[in-house]
């Protein structure tokens, strides 16, 4: 499968010389490497939609036409649009090329395509899994720094925050 971005730019403006965090969407069309043609939805890359969404704290939807159109579409704040299509992308791409040279083990009763399947949908959940501990993690950081603050501001003592603590590691 090869991936194709389409950006569309959200309306421009500035508020006051103010950097602002502009919303946009970005389209990812799905289609066969080889032949160009709209690709199938699969069952693992609709799953990797949301869990790239949820790491990079977007929206997404898909666009599916048998034959004629099947897209991704992230949207949200542009820049993390960007990021998460691109991520969508790569992802995309190299399951597609792992999963075509998966090869069943050798005795099993199981078809090349399922097992194709089995293998795909295993790497997105992988890859899910390690989106739920990271964005879990990064929730426990906060709650730790919000509490040091909470607590030197209870103590009249300035609270200064670094890179460096051991806590966050």
């Amino acid at each position: 499968l090869m991936l194709k971005e389409r950006e569309k730019d959200s309306s421009k403006g500035d508020a006051g010389g103010e950097e602002v965090l502009k919303g946009g969407l970005v389209k990812v069309r799905i289609v066969y490497r080889k032949t160009q043609k709209p690709a199938q939805m699969a069952r693992w890359i609709d799953h990797l939609m949301g869990t790239v969404a949820k790491n990079f704290g977007v929206k997404s939807y898909k666009t599916v036409r048998r034959g004629r159109r099947c897209s991704v579409t992230f949207y949200g704040i542009y820049m993390n649009c960007q990021l998460a299509a691109y991520a969508f992308r790569v992802a995309v791409e190299r399951i597609s090329q792992m999963a075509a040279e998966h090869k069943p083990a050798p005795g099993s009763s199981i078809s090349t395509k399922s097992s194709r399947l089995s293998y795909a949908l295993g790497m997105e959940r992988g890859i899910a899994d390690a989106v739920d501990t990271n964005i879990e993690q990064e929730k426990k950081r906060r709650e730790r720094k919000l509490e040091r603050a909470r607590r030197a501001a209870s103590s009249g003592e300035a609270y200064e925050e670094s890179d460096d603590d051991k806590d966050d590691e």
